[in-house]
């Protein structure tokens, strides 16, 4: 307290004892402090930074992701009666709540259950549906949109990259994030990096309970037994501190060799796995002929080892994976990206075959990214409606689900029959949906009474300027238009049937009567109301006029 107010005295700042909190890491600490204690002290936990900071870390795990889990739920409730898309209700995932969810496991070395990622799953797939049945599986919307998904993010692959994050400030010898030499100074005199490769039955006791060792062991075992390794051999593993070799702990010619930079059990081996020969190391200076004993130390060590791991150690899959990180640092989202690529949710090799089966052709010829690249500038044909399907809900449907969904065969527009059913066709160029446009723009000109362009950028994209319309109510009309002559095309989106004016015209009225009831609320939104809808019911009969004008 004393070093407090000390600082406060320096730095002219004054902490405010009324509103500070302590946390006594034992009762007995907390009973023998001598005199009155100026702060107060909080009963269980504090909120410190976002995170509640408990004096036992075995309940770090459940304060922190039980509250997580409460708040996510709240929010879910709160949202799922906005009527919003799939893409909406992810966005608003993503913007809001997976921020607070990362920034846990960033700072914490928590490696979440596996039922508490299915829990999370399933809430999150319940409120991206709307509480219906899902219509495409999960897994089909993680990961970003080059790789086919909807950016969802795969709990598990960013839980596992936020902790070889932790872990890549010992691999990389780099202090980015973690205070290192508090966590040397607890492990001593063992290397955190031995100790993950230790089988837990030969851990030392007082370290079994360790919650950062425990979440680090886990995440190393993931990745390795996910590429077939051996958790307990890598190209990573100390000889210096290292658990299962103890001269490595106080011999001189090992603290020597580290000081020479052989601080890895590769930099003493050779392409097949084999210890280098005494004669070369010491040509190279790293032992001289006093650490014989060492050497045969060292030799015996690498012997007991299995000849199997040892090819694996050399020809390390992982370690092409994190060597890249070494250098620049390791960071979340690149490994995430990595993650997700390497060990994601996705059976590419079935999908491969499958979109193979469909389109008709080998699989050798299959270019799976130039036909994706070319997806958006491109018409739907038979060869390409799969590909269609895929933008659009960012899953796999075969034939049969097509076919229910009304699908037909033909790559032709079902209203036309002359040409390829593309998107800007479907919506503008195909003669019978420029018929209806053309309808609706004529009766919008008798209400606005000006002549207007016929222009795809006004009625498809909201380009007011397109118009050119002074008046803003009158532009906010002509939006409107466009957004339900669009959705009078989506409603005959797939067969014969034409988009009918009529059906526009009611929709027209229907939006009205919707936004009289809203403007009835408040006076601005009255003003609002008349601005944009006045052409339009001066268009009506006068007694039509009368009653939706008296209702406000």
């Amino acid at each position: 307290m004393a070093t407090f107010q000390e600082y406060g005295d320096y730095s002219g700042f004054k902490l405010n004892l009324d509103k500070s909190l302590a946390l006594a890491t034992s009762s007995v600490l907390r009973d023998s402090w001598p005199g009155p204690f100026p702060l107060q002290w909080a009963s269980s936990s504090f909120r410190y930074l976002g995170i509640l900071l408990t004096p036992r870390t075995s309940v770090l795990y459940r304060v922190n992701i039980d509250s997580l889990f409460c708040s996510s739920a709240e929010c879910f409730a709160r949202w799922s009666p906005l009527p919003l898309s799939l893409l909406g209700r992810i966005h608003l995932f993503n913007m809001v709540l997976f921020p607070k969810w990362l920034y846990t496991l960033q700072l914490l070395p928590l490696w979440l259950l596996k039922r508490d990622i299915t829990k999370l799953h399933s809430m999150l797939s319940r409120f991206c549906w709307g509480g219906r049945r899902p219509r495409v599986a999960l897994h089909y919307l993680f990961g970003a949109w080059g790789g086919g998904g909807l950016g969802l993010p795969h709990f598990r692959l960013y839980n596992a990259a936020c902790l070889m994050r932790f872990l890549g400030e010992w691999l990389s010898d780099r202090q980015d994030f973690i205070p290192k030499f508090y966590e040397k100074e607890f492990f001593a005199p063992w290397h955190i990096l031995s100790l993950v490769h230790t089988p837990h039955s030969a851990l030392p006791a007082p370290l079994r309970g360790s919650l950062l060792l425990h979440s680090l062991r886990v995440i190393w075992s993931y990745v390795l037994d996910s590429w077939n390794g051996t958790p307990s051999i890598t190209r990573y593993l100390p000889i210096q501190g290292n658990l299962q070799f103890s001269p490595g702990m106080e011999t001189a010619s090992f603290r020597k060799l580290a000081s020479r930079d052989f601080t890895l059990l590769t930099h003493v081996l050779q392409a097949d796995g084999s210890l280098l020969s005494w004669d070369a190391l010491v040509r190279s200076g790293v032992f001289s002929v006093g650490d014989f004993l060492a050497f045969r130390q060292l030799h015996h060590y690498v012997r007991s080892l299995p000849r199997t791991a040892l090819a694996f150690l050399i020809e390390d899959r992982f370690a092409a994976l994190l060597d890249p990180y070494l250098e620049d640092g390791f960071t979340v989202s690149g490994l995430y990206k990595d993650f997700h690529r390497l060990l994601g949710p996705t059976d590419r090799a079935v999908l491969h075959a499958r979109w193979c089966q469909d389109l008709g052709i080998a699989r050798d010829a299959l270019d799976l990214p130039s036909l994706i690249a070319r997806i958006p500038g491109v018409s739907v044909n038979a060869d390409l409606r799969e590909c269609q399907f895929r933008v659009l809900h960012r899953g796999y449907f075969m034939k049969s689900q097509l076919y229910y969904s009304g699908y037909k065969d033909s790559p032709l527009c079902p209203k036309c029959l002359q040409q390829p059913h593309s998107f800007i066709h479907a919506f503008w160029s195909c003669v019978k949906i420029n018929r209806f446009w053309r309808q609706v723009l004529s009766y919008v000109e008798s209400i606005l009474g000006t002549a207007l362009p016929f222009s795809a950028a006004g009625l498809l994209l909201d380009k007011y300027e397109a118009f050119r319309l002074s008046d803003s109510g009158q532009r906010q009309f002509m939006r409107r238009v466009g957004v339900l002559g669009k959705k009078v095309i989506l409603s005959v989106w797939i067969g014969e049937t034409l988009p009918s004016f009529w059906d526009w015209r009611n929709r027209l009225h229907a939006l009205l009567l919707l936004e009289r009831k809203d403007a009835s609320y408040s006076l601005r939104r009255k003003r609002l109301f008349l601005r944009i809808w006045d052409s339009y019911l001066f268009s009506l009969s006068p007694r039509a006029r009368s009653d939706i004008l008296n209702s406000l």
